[in-house]
């Protein structure tokens, strides 16, 4: 199971979408599934306020997002205790975000039936030539007026 690194504690009106044991069965046989943690957050956007109004809204906004960093160099700054606990070493992350309870059932059919099978087709990507020379980042983000989730991919040096 994708060990959780983080999770916050949620107000009564939110909930999280899914949770680690889905996560990963949901991943199992992917590529690189095997070293994400996951760490569930309460908010997608700061302040408190701008989440708030997110919601009230109903704009679209982040759900869950999943990243990739490169292994950096510490150089003279990166402390020895740093770089012993793996700060600058390659990551591989899973971030949750929370729905109105209400969405919860939406959100996670959708996420298990259209995002988690595009995490997947990120992650067969990653056995590309040069792939994992960049830090990598795949958004998906969750539509609650229209129903729907669409997907954001990125890559950096």
């Amino acid at each position: 199971m994708i060990p959780t690194r983080y999770k916050a504690k949620l107000p009564r009106q939110l909930s999280y979408p899914i949770g680690a044991q889905a996560l990963s069965m949901a991943l199992v046989g992917a590529p690189h599934a095997e070293s994400f943690s996951v760490f569930f957050h309460k908010r997608p956007v700061e302040p408190a306020s701008w989440f708030r109004q997110v919601l009230a809204q109903k704009s679209p906004y982040l759900l869950l997002m999943a990243k990739y960093r490169t292994e950096k160099n510490p150089g003279y700054a990166g402390a020895q205790f740093m770089i012993d606990r793996g700060w600058y070493g390659e990551k591989w992350e899973l971030t949750v975000y929370p729905v109105l309870r209400e969405l919860r059932h939406q959100a996670n059919c959708l996420l298990r039936d259209h995002g988690l099978p595009l995490v997947v087709q990120w992650l067969r990507s990653s056995e590309q030539a040069g792939w994992l020379s960049r830090d990598q980042r795949i958004e998906l983000l969750f539509h609650p007026a229209e129903e729907t989730l669409s997907v954001q991919e990125s890559s950096g040096v």
